[in-house]
């Protein structure tokens, strides 16, 4: 019994390294990106580039805004019907960023998102639980491919 905990207790920790060593990756990548990119100097700039990726992107009949927050983040959410805001604070107002949260919304990660919120709304007692999925799709599925996507330019 105590040979079986021990290989148990073993395989969590390598798990829980890999983890570990998985998120300060992507968090390495991510910042890396976002500190070495174009800064917008005026949001004529901004709306040239949100313009391309939009084609780019192929995104069709959605109103996408973005506005600047005091808050150092940024972040994509559906606000109602086809339509979304993009949010960036003061170190985040740059090309990546701005593609980043573009591809969350191109491919779909916002409208998962918003259902989710709904079902939490009508079913509050389910929250713990669409919590834990909403924050595991998006750490290990949502996110790495909008890195991905910056990084690279692939769309997956």
């Amino acid at each position: 019994m105590q040979k079986i905990k021990d290989k148990l207790l073993k395989g969590t920790l390598i798990g829980l390294l890999s983890l570990l060593g998985y998120q300060i990756g992507l968090t390495g990548v991510n910042e890396y990106l976002r500190r070495n990119s174009t800064k917008f100097e005026n949001k004529k700039q901004l709306e040239e580039v949100l313009k391309s990726e939009i084609e780019k992107l192929e995104i069709k009949n959605k109103l996408i805004k973005v506005q600047y927050q005091k808050e150092d983040q940024a972040d994509s959410r559906k606000t109602g019907t086809n339509e979304y805001v993009i949010s960036i604070g003061p170190s985040f107002n740059n090309d990546n960023v701005l593609k980043h949260e573009l591809y969350h919304i191109a491919d779909g990660h916002c409208d998962y998102t918003y259902k989710l919120n709904e079902i939490y709304k009508k079913h509050p007692l389910l929250a713990p639980a669409v919590g834990f999925y909403n924050t595991s799709k998006y750490l290990f599925y949502n996110e790495p491919q909008a890195i991905i996507y910056t990084a690279t330019g692939w769309e997956i």
